[in-house]
């Protein structure tokens, strides 16, 4: 997710004065924790309320370190897959045996991937790198297709535009990809809690894999507080979106939706259910700052470190999610691949663990068709490492 949007005319200017003067005291305000031993992960808690407990116990840092370390407790692959992640993105001309990208053409053009974008302010950049990754993948031969959605929409009315989308293209395709980006994956798992029985089950084994990118799978803690935090700062942050946003308060209800943690329902949202066959990969932002906040992207570590300031109880976060909550918690009973990426909510600035950028030309020249083409090289690395296998080859 973004901030963006027109620049302040002289109108808004003073209302942009007195929000800016909001975050620069909170951010003046921002205490450090004194240091204390975190207490051992235990893989059977929620990694989501243990590393809120990290936080409060030993600081963002610490807390953010311990994250970390503990990601890959929880990975079916044992690293596997982040480690063949790291090998095709380096070598572009390799691809795994019996990876995604081994599939022939008449496999790839019955292999559907269906695209949920997250938050799209005015003016957000991320949806035209997506949407060239889409292109990319239909030239390719793929199966791919954008769920297309109206900005600004909470994730009722997005769960059930992926439910058109699916039940239009699931019966021309013999497995499918779900593909969440941020808010994307709030309104996946609304889609499972909501319409998805409506289609046949015979429809719905196919959905084989959930690939995640920095999603907000669990909710949104600094959604949340932007949404519904009574304090100063948060106000000012609201004041900042409805000026910048023609459709401002649409704006804040759906930043308010993206924040409900939906395996807080009862019942919550029964995955297994609904795809007998689902498995996961998700591609986990850690933030990257020395003080446990995101540095790559400004805008992400000064909301990070606002949200943060504001409200204890939120983790370690990349500027939106937080990093425990990009990952299906255990109670979704399906084995989760776990990529971490060091950086922002915009994963493609970040890094991977051996330190390689994960996307070359991002940010480099954000006007030149490198940086919108950059979303490409993130999904082909992936086609090459990720097995066919997770997909239902």
């Amino acid at each position: 997710m973004r901030i963006n949007g027109h620049p302040g005319d002289r109108k808004s200017s003073r209302p942009l004065r007195l929000a800016g003067g909001f975050l620069c005291l909170a951010l003046a305000a921002c205490q450090a924790v004194a240091p204390q031993r975190p207490i051992p992960f235990d893989p059977r808690t929620d990694l989501v309320t243990q590393a809120r407990a990290w936080r409060q116990q030993a600081g963002m840092a610490a807390a953010r370190d311990q994250v970390r370390e503990a990601l890959p407790q929880l990975d079916a692959s044992c690293g596997t897959l982040e480690r063949r992640l790291e090998r095709t993105h380096a070598d572009k001309s390799f691809r795994f045996p019996a990876s995604l990208a081994t599939l022939t053409p008449a496999q790839r053009a019955r292999t559907g991937f269906f695209f949920v974008l997250g938050y799209r302010p005015q003016r957000e950049r991320s949806e035209r790198v997506i949407r060239e990754s889409v292109a990319d993948l239909q030239a390719k031969g793929w199966h791919a297709r954008l769920v297309e959605v109206g900005r600004h929409r909470p994730t009722q009315e997005d769960a059930a535009a992926l439910q058109s989308v699916l039940a239009s293209d699931l019966p021309a395709v013999d497995r499918a990809v779900l593909v969440v980006f941020s808010k994307g994956g709030a309104d996946c798992m609304e889609w499972f809690a909501g319409p998805a029985r409506q289609l046949p089950l015979r429809q719905r084994a196919k959905i084989r894999l959930l690939l995640s990118f920095a999603a907000a799978l669990q909710g949104s803690s600094v959604a949340n507080w932007i949404a519904d935090d009574p304090g100063p700062t948060a106000f000012a942050v609201r004041t900042l979106i409805r000026i910048k946003e023609p459709e401002g308060r649409a704006a804040i209800d759906e930043v308010r939706s993206m924040g409900r943690d939906p395996w807080l329902d009862h019942p919550p949202p029964p995955l297994r259910e609904i795809t007998p066959h689902l498995a996961a990969v998700h591609v986990v932002a850690v933030p990257d700052g020395a003080d446990g906040n995101p540095d790559s992207d400004p805008r992400m570590g000064t909301l990070s470190r606002l949200a943060g300031a504001s409200r204890t109880v939120i983790g370690p976060n990349d500027g939106m999610v937080e990093t425990a909550a990009q990952i299906l918690p255990s109670a979704a009973g399906m084995p989760r691949s776990i990529i971490r990426v060091f950086g922002s909510h915009s994963v493609l600035d970040s890094r991977y663990a051996d330190g390689s950028r994960v996307a070359r030309d991002y940010r480099l020249d954000a006007t030149g068709e490198a940086h919108w083409r950059s979303g490409r090289e993130l999904l082909d690395d992936l086609l090459r490492a990720i097995p066919a296998r997770l997909a239902g080859r």
